[in-house]
């Protein structure tokens, strides 16, 4: 398994290395969805800094989108901060955010270090980051 699920108090962090694959952010989904907490999260962090190559479809990228919009019924106020370098990665959040034709299920923006992404999340909830 090449990533991580780290429950944070508001939110969630999500940490991809290695071979980051179509399978697993399915599973990360799926588990964020079915898990007590989701419908009190405020954030998702998706760290894709340490992911060295990308085997994940266009067409698992759709299912996630579609499989979030599903979601954001029940949290409509969650946020996603996508943290990357990568211009495949930054590829597979363009078709994330135009699967529906009218954008993200939520909010989502791309950052190139931790640190802008919780700075966002500050400004949006002011969630306090130690």
């Amino acid at each position: 398994m090449s990533y991580e699920i780290i429950w944070e108090e508001k939110g969630v962090y999500w940490k991809f290395k290695e071979i980051m694959t179509g399978d697993e952010l399915l599973e990360c989904n799926l588990s964020f969805y079915g898990d007590l907490r989701f419908d009190k999260t405020r954030y998702q962090i998706v760290d894709m800094l340490d992911v060295e190559s990308f085997d994940v479809a266009p067409d698992t990228m759709e299912e996630n989108t579609v499989m979030d919009l599903a979601a954001s019924k029940t949290n409509p106020l969650l946020i996603v901060a996508v943290v990357a370098n990568q211009l495949q990665a930054k590829g597979l959040v363009e078709i994330y955010e135009s699967t529906t034709g009218s954008g993200a299920p939520w909010e989502t923006e791309i950052f190139e270090s931790i640190q802008e992404a919780r700075a966002w999340i500050t400004s949006k909830f002011g969630i306090a980051f130690d």
